[in-house]
């Protein structure tokens, strides 16, 4: 009896073991969590603004209510930021939304129309820049039949 149990927990040992072995190896959540993953495609109106700057692609100013949420999700080359922005006249979302660096260009996109929690509707917005910019990005509302934006704020991007 007594070598049965020395078999038993034998066994039981080597099989927790092996079980917290595996515990070393990456899940398929951790590329997300290292912030190795993929940076995400820009939405499929951005590229012809890719290598502009804001002036000469959206020359003209608007006015739109919004702010700056934080920041989401990172990604290998990437970081996500969030917040909401509406047409104050209308009180329809903005639809697009852009980051600029200091020097005027383009440097992430996203698109708006999202769900907002805190009773805002679906005015929300996320937009994927390239990480870090310690001297911060602006991000505006764009409005693409008037070619005008509007400022929601200004973020530092840690690295």
């Amino acid at each position: 009896m007594h070598r049965n149990l020395r078999t038993r927990g034998a066994g039981l040992l080597l099989a927790s073991g092996l079980a917290l072995a595996g515990c070393d190896q990456p899940g398929p959540l951790s590329a997300a969590a290292r912030g190795t993953a993929p940076r995400p495609a820009p939405p499929a109106w951005a590229p012809p603004l890719l290598e502009t700057d804001l002036a000469t692609a959206v020359p003209g100013t608007t006015t739109c209510a919004g702010a700056i949420g934080g920041l989401g999700p990172r990604s290998a080359e990437a970081r996500a930021v969030t917040g909401w922005a509406r047409d104050p006249a209308t009180g329809a979302p903005v639809r697009r939304v852009a980051a600029v660096n200091r020097k005027g260009r383009f440097v992430g996109f996203g698109d708006g129309g999202q769900p907002v929690e805190g009773g805002r509707g679906d005015v929300g917005w996320s937009l994927v820049t390239g990480a870090p910019a310690k001297n911060g990005v602006r991000v505006y509302g764009l409005d693409a039949e008037r070619r005008a934006a509007c400022l929601l704020g200004e973020i530092v991007i840690p690295g």
